[in-house]
């Protein structure tokens, strides 16, 4: 179920309407299923998901240093040497024992978003509000927490190295097109039970689906492929075509 965190913040309107936009093989999986699917964090192309930035990595070594040079008995310094160690090593594995559901915040639909995400024509994009996929996780047994990611400048901005969500929830930059709404669970769970049980997370999906967009691309008989799939298997969200579909306004047609 959805658990509030402090370091998981949400937009400032609950309301906010996010989107997520995937293959149309997806989506069959996911009505069939009633569950949502979460990617290994380790899965995802930028090497630096889940890292400290620089400005972190300093700071942690300044401190440390700084208490290395103290009066700090020598069993002390060791512990310290190794509890840093640790956290390092921690942040890497970390990569592979948390998985994410990731969604697009906008009140608009987004070309660039259906360009990124589909691999074929044949996709759609499921639209919610920010508290619908709170909400939807209501039927799920694993805690999944839900925040907004910032972006920043690892090279010169920092934030806590000692809170591992902090991590999750920061992105370079140059992602910031992303504008992206993370779920994050199971946290923390091994990876070899991700595998085989939490890739696919329960969720009342009368809840979460607000309405299924067609993407642009699809041809004119898709739009009827996954208006009966939708009902074959129950359920009755309203099934939009693409706004990027519309004829431009010159006027001349209006004469």
């Amino acid at each position: 179920m959805y658990e509030a965190h402090d370091s998981f913040r949400g937009p400032a309107d609950p309301d906010q309407q996010i989107w997520r936009y995937v293959d149309f093989s997806k989506f069959v999986a996911m009505i069939s299923t009633g569950s949502l699917f979460f990617s290994r964090v380790e899965s995802f192309n930028d090497p630096f998901e889940a890292s400290f930035t620089l400005g972190s990595v300093e700071g942690m070594d300044r401190a440390i240093e700084k208490l290395l040079e103290s009066d700090m008995p020598e069993h002390g310094k060791r512990n310290l040497r190794a509890g840093w160690l640790a956290m390092t090593e921690n942040r890497k594995t970390s990569r592979g024992n948390a998985v994410v559901s990731c969604w697009h915040s906008s009140s608009y639909e987004s070309a660039a978003m259906w360009s990124l995400y589909l691999k074929s024509n044949e996709g759609i994009a499921i639209r919610t509000t920010f508290k619908r996929l709170c909400n939807s996780f209501a039927v799920a047994k694993d805690t999944v927490l839900i925040g907004e990611v910032k972006y920043i400048d690892f090279e010169r901005d920092s934030f806590n190295a000692g809170n591992m969500f902090e991590a999750f929830l920061h992105k370079r930059k140059s992602f910031e097109h992303e504008k992206e709404i993370r779920a994050i669970a199971p946290f923390g769970m091994p990876p070899d039970r991700l595998t085989a049980e939490a890739r696919n997370i329960p969720v009342d999906l009368g809840e979460l689906i607000e309405s299924v967009v067609i993407a642009p691309t699809a041809p004119d008989w898709f739009f009827e492929v996954v208006e009966q799939t939708t009902r074959k298997f129950g359920f009755n969200f309203p099934i939009e075509k693409s706004t990027l579909t519309q004829q431009p306004y010159f006027g001349v047609e209006r004469l």
